[in-house]
């Protein structure tokens, strides 16, 4: 069995910390639970690229106050372009040679849903209310 990458939430699980969370260690296990996270509370997003963090994180996404959808969320993560046969310079440019991999993405959806950033990956957002639950550091 595959952890999901991102899964549909039920509305009244995502403005109830308690609930949310609870939603979070069943999907994404006990590593997020209650007493081991920190939970921002929901910001509108028009268009960000948050950077990435050394820790798996979950965000819970929504459409915005008064609109019926949101527009997307986008997991990135930079990798070593694999065609790259002469080390890691680009030989012409100068320059490493790296290009973006979406992990997943979720266009132009209804309701909420939680999904899994993997830690070192960066995320997009648009036309979108964010929420991210974040492991505590030790």
């Amino acid at each position: 069995m595959t952890t999901p990458r991102y899964v549909a939430l039920p509305v009244d699980k995502a403005a109830d910390d308690d609930e949310l969370l609870k939603h979070v260690t069943h999907e994404f296990g006990d590593g997020f639970s209650a007493s081991q996270c920190d939970v921002s509370g929901f910001s509108p997003v028009i268009i960000e690229l948050f950077k990435a963090h050394p820790t798996d994180r979950v965000i819970v996404f929504r459409p915005q106050a008064g609109l019926e959808g949101f527009g997307c969320i986008r997991i990135r993560v930079l990798k070593k372009d694999e065609d790259d046969k002469h080390g890691d310079r680009d030989k012409q440019n100068k320059h490493k040679v790296t290009k973006n991999a979406t992990v997943w993405e979720k266009v132009r959806g209804k309701g909420a849903y939680i999904g899994m950033i993997p830690a070192g990956c960066r995320f997009e957002a648009m036309y979108v209310d964010v929420n991210l639950v974040t492991k505590r550091g030790d």
